[in-house]
């Protein structure tokens, strides 16, 4: 866990025209309330099935920008959160390009949670979804952020048993969470947003950690929701965990009031 001073989260989905998605010989379950299934058994491995850029324009291509503008130098944290069958058969692609549209650099991520640097000269980039021998894939989205700078120091477990844990869900929108600030660490207080992993269905994971272990030894656990966008999903959460509260709140001004530790 880690302290968020408003950050942003990027949140980037199959959305757009056709014109970015490989069609021929594919199968695509389009469903915009989850997973989209995408399935070619013709298509050879290395083959992009989707293509996402930063560099398009709704004027030339009718088509907005896809990614966010990156900072050269700086570390940025990849989550994607997809099932593919068999696992390990679909990789991420980052390609970069200089102002003249040369390609400068390319990373390739064979995991569901990767770290990634800007190379210097970077004008534009893309991203894209691989085939490497998959049968099918089930994609809900892939999130990048700034890579934290400040890491909040694991507890012993004496420590654990006489803190409260605090999971803010955060409030979003279809492409972007702007993370509001959390306090500082207080005595027996510990706040965090809760990773967005635990917000996506079960199938689609992009890590190994599970809820129960996130959230084990903690004198008390508290979700926390600031908005009606969240309040269902903090309820359910709060509901999966024995003995967990949850505290709906109107606006953030009201969730941060909770988290001076006052109202604990």
């Amino acid at each position: 866990m880690r302290i968020y001073q408003n950050q942003c989260i990027f949140i980037i989905r199959w959305d757009g025209g056709a014109k970015d998605t490989y069609l021929y010989g594919t199968e695509l379950d389009w469903n915009r309330q989850g997973p989209i299934r995408f399935a070619n058994r013709f298509l050879p491995s290395g083959q992009a099935i989707r293509t996402w850029s930063s560099a398009w324009t709704y004027q030339r291509d009718r088509v907005e920008a896809q990614l966010p503008v990156l900072e050269e130098g700086k570390a940025y944290q990849l989550r994607t959160f997809l099932r593919d069958d068999p696992e390990g058969t679909v990789l991420l692609r980052l390609r970069f390009f200089d102002r003249y549209g040369e390609q400068c650099a390319f990373f390739v991520s064979e995991h569901r949670m990767d770290r990634f640097v800007c190379p210097a000269g970077t004008f534009s980039w893309k991203m894209e979804l691989l085939w490497a021998g998959a049968r099918s894939l089930w994609f809900d989205h892939i999130e990048v952020e700034e890579a934290p700078k400040e890491e909040l120091l694991p507890l012993s477990e004496e420590e654990r048993g006489k803190t409260t844990l605090v999971l803010v869900i955060p409030e979003g929108a279809s492409r972007m969470i702007r993370l509001p600030a959390l306090p500082d660490p207080l005595p027996g207080l510990r706040a965090a947003f809760l990773p967005t992993l635990f917000l996506v269905p079960d199938a689609i994971p992009a890590g190994e950690t599970s809820l129960e272990e996130l959230t084990q030894g903690y004198r008390k656990v508290v979700i926390v929701t600031y908005g009606e966008r969240t309040k269902s999903a903090g309820a359910r959460i709060a509901a999966s965990l024995p003995g967990a509260e949850h505290r709906a709140f109107d606006n953030i001004g009201r969730m941060q009031d909770f988290l001076s530790g006052r109202f604990l």
